[in-house]
């Protein structure tokens, strides 16, 4: 039997739910499970800057409690509470929390909770902060006792942060004028569990068209997609000889296992590494310096520093070792780990 249950508190929900209020059923010898959220606020561990806006941000909380068939027990729409309780029978349950997902009121088991889709084109700059899930499995539930458990929820989507860009270059070369950044080759579709195969990219090889070499993303003719996380405006950064520009932009996509196998623009698609491309202008010229990601994972965040020491590449799926094959540009890219704050230094 399923129990619908309703948040104590008087809270705002979305609007495209249709919620009504139930009072808690209390059967003789019921027991209350006590839960909260951990996680949420991670990214204080994994960067030295604060968060950027809807990284915590919390818009609605969906508790779901699965019995041993993995049928929904209890649903629970918590608003915008981390913390809560629920009345249930003695059991081994799975507890799961959905933040600022899809509406689920309507799942009827796990596997059904597990493959609901979140499309990264479901994001944008203004309405859709980021979907994090998680479970707890084996819950157990003794009766007539107060029991507790806290779920730990992740963010769907990995973050790519360009830290620094340092200006090395001879002097007579001059300033370094940073123009804009984007990521390329980019996974769109996910699962809330987590395990969808990549079957829907966008930015193929920098472009906003694949089979197009002169669709190349600029912001403008040419745009990314989805725009709102994948690309930002630099607004003409002048970074002058021997200067260094911080915490220049924080971009998003969800996870992609692929290694960097592309390394040259082909009009034929290829799965490959996701790339951060970084447009500079040095000397009248637009370059190009691409770096390509290791395997990003969900809920991890890759800060990317480089120092240009000359003039980059003509094309955005280039590789940027071989800049640093000329002493062009050298890459650190540290790999943090959103809940534990871990860190993991890759450098080119």
């Amino acid at each position: 039997m399923i129990l619908a249950v309703a948040a104590t508190a008087s809270l705002t929900v979305a609007c495209n739910k249709n919620f009504q209020t139930v009072e808690p059923i209390e059967p003789s010898g019921s027991s209350v499970l006590n839960f909260s959220l951990a996680g949420i606020d991670a990214m204080t561990k994994a960067s030295s800057v604060t968060s950027q806006g809807k990284e915590t941000i919390v818009s609605d909380v969906q508790i779901l409690l699965f019995d041993s068939d993995n049928k929904v027990a209890v649903y629970l729409d918590n608003g915008t509470l981390t913390t809560g309780s629920i009345t249930v029978k003695q059991g081994t349950y799975t507890l799961a929390a959905l933040v600022n997902g899809p509406d689920v009121s309507g799942v009827n088991t796990y596997d059904e909770l597990h493959s609901v889709s979140v499309p990264l084109s479901e994001y944008n700059s203004t309405s859709t902060d980021f979907v994090m899930f998680g479970k707890e499995s084996g819950v157990e539930v003794l009766k007539n006792q107060s029991n507790s458990k806290t779920v730990t929820v992740e963010r769907l989507v990995s973050r790519a942060r360009l830290a620094s860009v340092s200006n090395k270059c001879p002097v007579g070369l001059g300033v370094l004028t940073l123009k804009r950044v984007f990521l390329s080759n980019i996974v769109c579709n996910r699962n809330v569990g987590g395990d969808s195969a990549a079957s829907l990219w966008s930015n193929k090889f920098g472009r906003s068209d694949i089979s197009n070499s002169s669709t190349i993303i600029d912001g403008s003719s040419y745009k990314a997609e989805p725009e709102d996380l994948t690309f930002a405006d630099l607004e003409e950064n002048a970074i002058a000889v021997g200067s260094t520009s911080d915490q220049l932009a924080f971009l998003y996509s969800y996870p992609n296992p692929e290694s960097d196998n592309v390394k040259t623009y082909t009009g034929v698609w290829t799965p490959t590494a996701t790339r951060l491309v970084i447009v500079a202008e040095l000397d009248g010229t637009d370059y190009y310096y691409p770096v390509a990601l290791p395997a990003t994972k969900a809920n991890y965040s890759y800060d990317v520093s480089v120092s240009i020491y000359g003039k980059g590449l003509s094309d955005p799926q280039g590789d940027i070792s071989d800049l640093a094959d000329k002493g062009t540009a050298n890459v650190q890219v540290s790999i943090k780990d959103w809940i534990s704050g871990n860190e993991y230094n890759v450098e080119y």
